[in-house]
């Protein structure tokens, strides 16, 4: 029970900071989803990465109390991706949640340059393919 309830903490994390890289955040998560998941001529998934973050359950939870397919978007819609979040706790509350972190102002802490920004921005902050 413990390391499931280990992997769902994980996966959350890196949910929220592949949501972010996405560019997925708290107000567009349901049409990400929706155009995501949608089929495209040849029958196929618009964007399966996509639909697989906002969609599926990933296997998280235990046998008796799976996670919903739509956690992920319970979770957006909660907290936001990871710079939404980081910008509620530590800026002014006025991140978009797709600018990167230059776009962060009034910054308690600043997450630009450090190891709190996103890989791309050169930070530590990354995840593995959600699979």
């Amino acid at each position: 029970m413990d390391s499931d309830f280990k992997d769902v903490v994980a996966w959350v994390w890196y949910g929220m900071v592949t949501a972010e890289e996405m560019g997925v955040t708290s107000s567009n998560y349901a049409q990400m989803a929706t155009d995501a998941c949608a089929q495209n001529a040849d029958g196929a998934t618009t964007d399966p990465g996509m639909c697989r973050l906002l969609t599926e359950n990933l296997g998280l939870g235990t046998a008796d109390n799976m996670l919903a397919g739509t956690w992920m978007q319970a979770v957006l819609d909660a907290a936001g991706n990871y710079g939404e979040a980081y910008d509620d706790a530590f800026c002014d509350g006025t991140y978009d949640g797709v600018s990167g972190s230059d776009a962060m102002t009034g910054c308690l802490i600043s997450r630009a340059g450090t190891l709190n920004a996103l890989v791309s921005e050169g930070g530590i902050q990354y995840a593995p393919p959600m699979r």
